[in-house]
């Protein structure tokens, strides 16, 4: 498209260079191709690959997002006026720490992202979702929730994860937790728990939210004794297992990549199971947390870990001694707009 707002504008004088983009004041004046002057969280200033100079406001915890005023250009294209995208990942579920066989991993935070209403390269929300629609906003104050990730736990499941929200309706619910021999099996979330061991409904996997995240994984019954991997933004958690030994099938499902904030990001990865017998699966892209052992096993090749923070990535589980168990990471938001 011919137009003039599309040129790229010199950088603003004095910004120090961080992080893939230039840190600037709180109180920096916004405009640009959006009109939007904003407040609130981490500021910014990229430049995207889609030819567009954009301000992020990264939140990596509950804060505000406050429109100052909207007034774009009289020639701005429609795509940018008034116009945000964003990023909203919830905090992750936690697998469980027991002492025994096998358990079921974190789900990852719940994924919504609307990226493509503005930039020409759309990027999908989780689960079978696509970007969401676009996002006008006027002058006023825009509450934003980060969710925690779930704390750990040593009870027979897991924890599942806070939501994170972008105003009242935008929301992106906590990742569900992993189970190891509770009934109910994996919990439900963003990205479902994966499911325990033994038989029947312990080993069933948590559902994750319609066009938000994946299912986890489904346990094995009696004789193999393995959890599942918690589900990921991107992909469904791994079943219990297959063949004695294999990491594979325990691994946490991988989350989504993004570019929203100029550097590409996976978010939203599910946590790894572990297994009687077996090593324990690596946790999913996007910070999931790797499973410790199970009895008589070892560790994930990537270690026992927590879900990774402000990625909403479910934490590894685990099921031998000694007791220590690890929780779910913390969620994000982030929004952006464009400027030139």
């Amino acid at each position: 498209m011919s137009n003039s707002w599309f040129k790229k504008e010199k950088p603003l004088m004095g910004l120090l260079g961080t992080g893939g983009g230039a840190a600037v004041s709180a109180a920096a004046a916004g405009g640009g191709l959006s009109g939007i002057d904003a407040t609130g969280g981490t500021i910014t200033e990229i430049s995207s690959p889609d030819g567009n100079t954009y301000k992020v406001h990264t939140f990596t915890g509950s804060s505000s997002f406050v429109v100052n005023s909207v007034n774009a250009p009289p020639d701005a294209p429609g795509p940018f006026n008034g116009k945000i995208e964003y990023l909203v990942v919830g905090g992750g579920g936690s697998g469980p720490h027991q002492n025994g066989g096998g358990a079921g991993g974190g789900g990852a935070g719940g994924y919504r992202a609307n990226v493509g209403q503005i930039s020409p390269i759309p990027e999908p929300s989780g689960g079978e979702g696509s970007a969401e629609p676009s996002f006008p906003v006027s002058a006023g104050s825009y509450t934003i929730t980060v969710g925690g990730g779930a704390a750990a736990s040593t009870a027979t499941y897991g924890n599942t994860g806070s939501d994170s929200s972008l105003g009242p309706t935008i929301v992106s619910e906590g990742g569900g937790y992993g189970n190891c021999s509770d009934p109910g099996g994996g919990g439900p979330g963003g990205s479902g728990g994966g499911g325990g061991e033994f038989s029947g409904p312990v080993a069933a996997a948590g559902s994750g939210a319609t066009n938000q995240g994946f299912n986890g994984g489904t346990g094995t019954s009696s004789g193999t004794n393995a959890g599942a991997g918690g589900g990921g933004a991107g992909a469904v958690g791994g079943n219990g297992d297959s063949t004695n030994g294999s990491t594979a099938a325990r691994t946490g499902g991988n989350g989504r990549e993004s570019i929203i904030n100029g550097s590409a990001t996976y978010r939203a990865g599910g946590g790894g199971a572990s297994g009687n017998s077996r090593a324990g699966g690596n946790g999913g892209l996007g910070g999931g947390g790797g499973a410790g052992a199970g009895s008589a096993g070892s560790d994930s090749p990537n270690g026992y870990a927590a879900g990774e923070a402000n990625t909403g990535g479910g934490g590894g589980a685990r099921y031998v001694s000694p007791t220590e168990a690890f929780g779910g990471g913390s969620g994000v938001v982030i929004i952006r707009y464009a400027i030139a």
